[in-house]
């Protein structure tokens, strides 16, 4: 890696019942292929709470 820190990439696509979530490092990418539907809404907002403070 050349003493660099890598850090993931955070996504997420939606149809605005159904979200995906994925990942991408370096050049691969991670898709979570459960579809995560509204409601509930608390799992999905945790997710995005989740790599918001990832990322940080």
């Amino acid at each position: 890696m050349g003493g660099h820190l890598v850090r993931p990439f955070y996504g997420s696509v939606t149809n605005g019942t159904a979200w995906r979530f994925l990942q991408l490092i370096e050049q691969t990418v991670t898709i979570d292929l459960t579809d995560y539907l509204l409601p509930p809404v608390d799992l999905i907002l945790g997710i995005l709470v989740w790599m918001v403070s990832f990322a940080q």
